[in-house]
């Protein structure tokens, strides 16, 4: 994986925080449901499973450092 340009990590970054805004959504509708139906806890959604998995990928593509494309062998003493 090569690094991110500036403007793909910014990109990216908008991309986690309208994620992340669908999934606190997705969390209100899951606990009005919960209390509309009685549940002792909200149930999470496919969907808010699908958004919550999408943030951790989000989340560690833009925290990861990606390894170095080239080597540099080293010279072993004799």
């Amino acid at each position: 994986m090569s690094e991110f340009t500036d403007k793909q990590r910014q990109e990216l970054v908008d991309v986690l925080l309208t994620v992340e805004a669908s999934e606190g959504y997705m969390r209100a509708c899951d606990r009005a449901d919960a209390a509309r139906y009685g549940w002792t806890r909200p149930r999470a959604s496919p969907l808010t499973v699908r958004l919550e998995t999408a943030s951790l990928i989000l989340r560690a593509l833009l925290t990861t450092t990606p390894e170095p494309t080239s080597t540099t062998r080293q010279e072993t003493p004799e």
